[in-house]
């Protein structure tokens, strides 16, 4: 009996030994060997106007993002607070970053007063149909706010006829709930007053103020490929709000009978191959906008979204199409600044 336990207490001792040694200090037991050796800081942004908020990130170059850890000073000692600085006054600042015993690289910030302003254009959506014999004052309207400005952007929204796009229900229901026809909406915020053609000043005093948003287009077209690039440049800080993009697809020139109860174009009852032009024919986003993220929406920076798609198939003539992108406050479903360039043509930012 001595002798069993003798050699249990044996097999015990040795599975202790062997037990601690394994768990020595060059193999923990419980913790993995940290690859950790740098760490780099990045900002929103580089160049920046007085009063922005610039946000900065820490990472490891083992992948890890160690910016709640990590203290981040100026170049003359001052330690910002947490990992965002409002620029004050203009000049060079440099910052850099400490995490433990490790020191980030330098990162150079340059602010500046001098702020871009963007022509502002309207948004026109006219809702729309051939059997609407009222519509063609707002058509007349439309035509006569394009001779008062180069800064109205036209989109015919046409309902219960052929030209009638996809998913335009949401819009209608939303924009249009009463049915009323003729019915146009200004950067979908005010209702353009009866009769059109006698309220341009309302129209046209959309675009006499700036915007602190531009936007950009460019498209090509590859047989019947087609890719839409918008980018969208921001000078103040829109990070707080809930900013959306929406991108259509146009086509002028789209010939069919209009019914007519007015005097415009001659006044008959039927305008015979009426010409419609700005006609919408697909929408290449949800009708209320795609969510742009706050963290590319920080001042002096740029979004930028590709769309690949083929020529929509109720497209007649894609020498006729244009494209039509815009920026919306999520919120208010305002609209803060809209672009339209035609198919294979670049439209830049319209800075001022």
């Amino acid at each position: 009996m001595k002798m069993i336990l003798k050699t249990y207490k044996s097999i015990i001792t040795i599975f202790m030994i062997a037990l601690f040694t394994g768990c020595g200090p060059d193999e923990p037991a419980n913790a993995s060997v940290s690859s950790l050796t740098s760490i780099t800081l990045t900002s929103s942004t580089t160049v920046s106007d007085v009063n922005s908020v610039v946000t900065f990130t820490v990472t490891g170059n083992d992948g890890i993002d160690y910016t709640a850890e990590s203290t981040i000073t100026m170049a003359d000692g001052t330690e910002i607070s947490g990992n965002s600085y409002t620029t004050a006054a203009e000049g060079t600042f440099v910052f850099t970053a400490s995490y433990n015993s490790l020191t980030s690289n330098d990162k150079q910030l340059t602010v500046s007063d001098t702020v871009v302003k963007f022509q502002k254009n309207v948004l026109i959506e006219d809702f729309t149909g051939t059997w609407c014999g009222y519509c063609p004052r707002v058509t007349y309207g439309i035509e006569q706010v394009e001779a008062a400005t180069d800064f109205a952007i036209p989109v015919a929204i046409h309902v219960f006829d052929s030209m009638e796009a996809s998913g335009i229900g949401t819009l209608v229901d939303h924009f249009n709930s009463a049915g009323s026809y003729p019915f146009a909406k200004l950067d979908r915020n005010v209702t353009w007053s009866s009769p059109q053609p006698s309220n341009l000043a309302q129209v046209v005093g959309f675009t006499t103020t700036d915007a602190d948003l531009g936007l950009s287009i460019s498209s090509a077209l590859d047989g019947v490929s087609m890719t839409v690039d918008v980018s969208v440049k921001f000078e103040v800080d829109y990070s707080a709000s809930n900013l959306k993009l929406i991108v259509y697809i146009l086509e002028d020139n789209v010939i069919q009978d209009q019914t007519n109860s007015t005097s415009y174009y001659g006044g008959a009852s039927v305008l015979t191959d009426f010409v419609h032009n700005d006609v919408l024919r697909v929408m290449l986003t949800d009708s209320f906008g795609d969510a742009i993220l706050s963290s590319e929406t920080v001042a002096n920076t740029t979004f930028d979204k590709t769309f690949s798609m083929n020529v929509p198939s109720n497209v007649i003539d894609t020498a006729e199409v244009s494209v039509v992108a815009f920026v919306v406050d999520g919120d208010t479903k305002a609209v803060v600044n809209v672009q339209s360039a035609h198919l294979r043509e670049t439209q830049a930012f319209q800075a001022l």
